[in-house]
This record gives structure tokens, sequence and C-alpha cells, in this order.
């Protein structure tokens, strides 16, 4: 008798399998017989994981950016000093952005069937603020701890952790159309300084610039 596949297993083999035809062929194009050929499963299996394209798309989604957040609080989860779990999670974060270029173009496709399908939109939607709601708690928690140590005292935590997502998220697309003039390790190096300088400042060089800009 042939042993069985583990369901766990056989939901990632289908995962990779779709990354790829997704990525090749484009989700529109991309058909169920496809990736279940790829997956070296069959259709009523593939069906009895995934219910349909769209539920399997949602999920490579998903996953792809929960990837993505593992790696981002990686290093804010630990009891490091604050700068270095910064530091590293900035370092980290750019340079494993080559790695994840297949993800980048599925998140393309993404956005076009957002802006087409209301349903689907949704559902999206809220799977996607519960993770970035996850990364933004984590660096925003990053920020207080630091404040309670006197760094990062004109600063508003979650301010400052959605303008770092954001950050991230715009050097996802910059990379993929303009990495021949791209650095990440010197963006990673500026995107640090940046974060320093803003821990350091104090909070009446904080007001004192603020009225300068008015």
């Amino acid at each position: 008798m042939a042993q069985r596949t583990p369901r766990g297993e056989q939901r990632q083999k289908i995962l990779a399998a779709a990354l790829e035809v997704f990525g090749e062929q484009g989700f529109a194009v991309a058909r169920m017989d496809d990736i279940a050929a790829r997956a070296r499963v069959s259709k009523g299996t593939l069906y009895n994981v995934f219910e349909n394209k769209d539920e399997l798309f949602l999920e490579l989604c998903i996953s792809a950016l929960r990837s993505y957040g593992d790696l981002l609080c990686e290093n804010l989860e630990q009891n490091r000093p604050v700068e270095e779990a910064l530091r590293l999670t900035i370092e980290k974060t750019m340079a494993t952005l080559p790695t994840q270029e297949p993800f980048f173009y599925l998140f393309f496709d993404l956005w076009a069937k957002i802006g087409r399908d209301g349903k689907f939109r949704n559902r999206c939607f809220r799977a996607f603020q519960q993770c970035y709601c996850s990364y933004q708690q984590h660096l925003a928690g990053l920020v207080r701890r630091a404040q309670s140590e006197g760094l990062f005292l004109g600063v508003d935590p979650e301010s400052f952790a959605t303008l770092m997502v954001a950050t991230f998220d715009g050097i996802v697309y910059q990379w993929t159309f303009n990495r021949k003039n791209l650095d990440l390790t010197l963006l990673a190096k500026t995107l640090m300084q940046v974060a320093v300088a803003a821990a350091r400042i104090s909070p009446s060089e904080a007001r004192a610039k603020e009225k300068r800009v008015r």
C-alpha cells in the first residue's frame, strides 16, 4: 500500500508549486491543473486542500507576508539592546530582499486582483491588517522600551512603526524595478542612521525643530 503524505506536508508542496506556477504564468493564466501537476498531487487532493484558486492564492500571499514579518520581528522579540535590535532588523531585512523576488511578483498580481474583485479584496484586507498590525506592534513595543531607557523621547511609537514598515515595503518596489541603482547595504546603513538620529533627539529639540518647520 502506498504511504500517505501528511496533510501539512501536502499543503506545503502545493504552496511551493503554486508559487512557481503563479510566478511563471501569472495568477490569471495559471490553472489548478498546472499546480497539481507541479506539486505531483491529483486534482482531487488539490481541491481537498484548497477549495479554489482564489483560496490558494490568498494563502500563498499571506504565507509570504508572514515569513517577511517573522524576519522583521525575529530580533525585536529577543532581549537585545534597542539599537542593536533595530540594526539587525534593518540589515537582515535588506540582506534577504534578493532571495524573496518570487514573492514580489506574486504581490503585483495580488494588487491587480484586489482592484477587480471586491469580495476577494475584503478577505485580503482583513488578513493583511492582522499581519501588519502584529509587525507594527512589535516595532512600537521596541520604541516604548527604548523610551523607558531615555531614547526616542520625541517620537510617537505607532507612527515610527508604521513608517518603518512602509519604508521596507517601498524598498521592495524600488529594488524590483531599479535594482542596478540600489545598494541595499548602503540603504540599511542610511536607514539606521536616520533611526538612531530619531532615537537620540530630546523632546525639547523635537519641539524646537517643529517650531522651525512651522
